[in-house]
């Protein structure tokens, strides 16, 4: 193996799902920590509804989406950074 290439071991789709679900934990991470500190009411305004599920499987859900696609997109620009093409 060259500098530059990758190890014949690599698993194109381990890399992606391993990095889509950590992104997704650190969104569904960032959504309680938004929670616990009731950062601009959040809490409180969810709380105060008559069905406060829907609003949190709402936000935890498109933040662990949005985690997690800039989590994986992150991931492979700072992998494939600097390699050569063709």
């Amino acid at each position: 193996m060259t500098d530059g290439e990758l190890p014949k071991s690599f698993s194109g789709h381990r890399f992606m799902i391993t990095n889509w679900l950590l992104g997704g934990l650190v969104g569904v991470l960032f959504t309680a920590g938004l929670l616990a500190f009731d950062i601009g009411h959040l809490r409180s305004l969810m709380l105060a509804d008559s069905n406060p599920t829907i609003a949190l499987v709402l936000i935890s859900v498109a933040m662990a989406l949005t985690f997690a696609g800039l989590y994986t997109a992150v991931t492979i620009m700072l992998t494939f950074a600097g390699r050569k093409r063709g």
